[in-house]
């Protein structure tokens, strides 16, 4: 998600430029800005994720982290939403939201999705227990 572009500013500066945004900062031609908050705040989700997936036999574990990724995933939106509606280009005359400002609420979706699968794995592991 770091290189998907979220929205595309047109402005009007001497030439008209293009300026892109995504959670590595705004792109232009002449110039590169960071964006740092929403970078470490994707740049977490991912480890945790990947954290998650190796953490199979604790399950319980698995589901509060799935929580604390969607906790993270809604901080990454409302940093994503201030970057895209407070953007300080000079004479913009277009915005174009792009399909990739859509990811964190599928990131979110997939999410419950996963702590959903993990909560009836862990009620079927408790279901065989009762049978021995």
């Amino acid at each position: 998600m770091l290189f998907v572009p979220l929205a595309e500013y047109s402005i009007k500066a001497v030439l008209p430029n293009a300026v892109h945004f995504t959670l590595l900062g705004f792109h232009s031609q002449t110039s590169n800005t960071l964006v740092l908050p929403a970078l470490i705040t994707n740049i977490v989700i991912g480890l945790i994720t990947l954290i998650t997936i190796f953490l199979y036999k604790k399950r319980k574990l698995q589901m509060r982290l799935c929580l604390l990724n969607v906790l993270l995933t809604l901080s990454l939106i409302a940093l994503i939403a201030y970057y895209a509606f407070n953007f300080n280009g000079y004479y913009v005359m277009n915005q174009d939201y792009l399909f990739g400002i859509c990811l964190p609420a599928l990131m979110i979706l997939f999410l419950f999705l996963a702590r959903s699968a993990i909560k009836k794995d862990e009620e079927l592991v408790k279901s065989l227990d009762r049978l021995r």
